[in-house]
């Protein structure tokens, strides 16, 4: 192994956690709007502190505006992760659970929703687990004078993808288009729905079409500090990396920049072009030799499955790499 490792000339690296902190903090919130392009909320803070405020076009935001409500309701109840208090006054609140999951709690306690009180009054009867293959996650509450209701969270492309019928087609159109300029600030991006019926027995796939979006909370997962300089390390010594993410391409790409993996100039030695981010969907449709070839100007592959990630290690072998895992 050791000598594996001497020999290596290319690292494949898990994105979050690894190149990351793995410390989510959401920022920046989008809300579907009878009219327009939808209304961007800004959120401040950082890290999990519950202390932070809602601004929107540079003016504060009331945290009981009735557009917000659903959106931070939906994100504290369909999440398994859960806080506890500082021991001592002034320490950091503890996390159980997801980061992302953790950040979205921390959400909803910004805006003063007392998070024991609502997991009380709003108790969850059924969930489908998230699902890293469809990627999404779905749970069903009783909630008082309401029907049973059906949360979903998920990427914006499979949450979208059942809001269909109850959602205008513009506030669709709009929603990806917001996901996708969020994505470009490195924001990691998770959309809400919600669904007032209490079946959730078919699965992800019986809840097409009957989805209503709530909106897109982007999450910022800062750089860690040494990583920019490993890389630099690696690539000095003749070894290049590339990032295998679950985040969407573009938050891959916009990270990948920033840590010097997809560096300016890089790619003349090959050629000339311009680094790519290729996700799951355009990985499955790629022959071996179109994979192959396009592999030397490929710095990011998201939303990649296990099976995926074999094989673009042994495509990178079939071109006589010695290749590194790591995260």
């Amino acid at each position: 192994a050791v000598e594996t490792l001497g020999s290596t000339t290319v690292i494949c690296s898990d994105k979050t956690g690894t190149l990351t902190r793995n410390e989510m903090t959401a920022v920046a919130l989008w809300l579907p709007a009878n009219q327009g392009r939808g209304r961007h909320v800004e959120v401040s803070g950082s890290g999990y502190a519950l202390h932070g405020s809602f601004s929107q076009d540079g003016q504060p935001l009331p945290s009981a505006d009735p557009a917000l409500q659903p959106l931070l309701h939906a994100a504290a109840l369909c999440n398994d992760a859960l806080l506890q208090p500082p021991v001592d006054d002034g320490g950091d609140w503890a996390v159980q659970g997801d980061p992302t999951e953790a950040a979205l709690r921390v959400l909803a306690a910004k805006a003063g929703i007392d998070l024991a009180a609502l997991d009380a009054a709003a108790p969850r009867e059924a969930e489908l687990p998230f699902d890293a293959d469809v990627q999404l996650m779905a749970t069903r509450h009783r909630l008082p004078r309401a029907p049973r209701t059906v949360f979903v969270k998920g990427s914006p492309e499979a949450v979208l993808r059942l809001c269909s019928g109850p959602t205008p087609v513009h506030h669709v159109a709009a929603a990806r288009h917001v996901a996708e300029a969020m994505a470009t600030r490195a924001l990691r991006v998770l959309a809400f729905a919600r669904i007032d019926d209490e079946t959730l027995d078919g699965g992800f796939d019986a809840l097409a079409g009957r989805a209503a979006l709530l909106g897109l909370v982007g999450q910022i997962d800062p750089p860690r500090d040494e990583v920019r300089q490993a890389i630099a390390a690696c690539r000095a010594a003749g070894v290049r990396t590339v990032m295998l993410t679950g985040d969407h391409k573009l938050t891959g790409l916009a990270i990948a920049r920033a840590l010097g993996i997809a560096g300016e100039g890089e790619l003349a030695k090959e050629g000339g072009g311009a680094w790519r981010a290729v996700d799951g969907t355009e990985l499955e449709r790629m022959g071996e030799r179109e994979l192959h070839d396009a592999l030397t100007a490929i710095a990011v592959f998201s939303r990649v499955q296990p099976a995926q990630k074999l094989r673009i290690v042994r495509a990178l072998q079939a071109r006589g790499e010695v290749v590194a895992m790591t995260g």
